[in-house]
């Protein structure tokens, strides 16, 4: 089961339920694999704008952060057997950038609204 408050995000991939979870060590190898800032990675992958290598380094990192013994070269295989495009490889990579991102504080209209009018 994930723990929401340690930012933990469920995926399955092959059949197998897993977690990504967004640490801080897991983000820098990310952005050192990739080349990429988190904040302008997220904006590619919420646009739906990656490449394999992208994706399968966010997945693979991100297991790798919940003790999952994962392995780029395992990893790559099973994104793409579960559809790259898939929602359900889009959404808890989607997820995994909207924890890493916000640190789980969600959003408030009201906060909105007075930051506008500032």
């Amino acid at each position: 089961m994930p723990n929401y408050a340690r930012g933990e995000v469920p995926i399955t991939l092959n059949g197998n339920k897993y977690k990504l979870v967004p640490s801080f060590e897991c983000l820098c190898k990310i952005e050192a694999e990739t080349g990429m800032g988190i904040v302008a990675l997220a904006r590619k992958v919420y646009a739906s704008d990656f490449t394999l290598t992208e994706i399968t380094s966010i997945i693979t990192h991100g297991l790798n952060a919940a003790g999952e013994p994962a392995t780029f070269g395992a990893v790559g295989p099973m994104v793409v057997a579960s559809g790259v495009l898939s929602e359900g490889i889009q959404t808890p990579v989607r997820a995994f950038f909207d924890h890493a991102i916000t640190g789980g504080q969600k959003k408030s209209a009201e906060g909105n609204v007075k930051a506008a009018k500032s």
